[in-house]
């Protein structure tokens, strides 16, 4: 429970520095990528904050919802 809790504080940081950097630089293109672990929370930014990322590059990671909240299938197919 931790770990998501530390998960979540990061990428709502993440999310508040992507938006004040949109409005000091006019920039409204959010694009987010990864690599292994770092894919994995690629595509989660984009899809908890979709509706402010345009797109995600993410190599050598999972899919969305590869889990399906359960921890068996977490350390198995997920982590192969």
């Amino acid at each position: 429970m931790k770990r998501q809790g530390t998960i979540a504080v990061l990428l709502a940081a993440a999310h508040a520095i992507s938006a004040s950097s949109i409005i000091s630089s006019g920039n409204t293109t959010i694009t987010v990528s990864g690599l292994s672990g770092g894919a994995y929370m690629a595509v989660q930014y984009h899809v908890a904050f979709s509706a402010t990322v345009s797109g995600v590059g993410a190599l050598a990671g999972g899919p969305y919802y590869c889990a399906i909240n359960n921890v068996g299938l977490a350390l198995g197919r997920c982590s192969a």
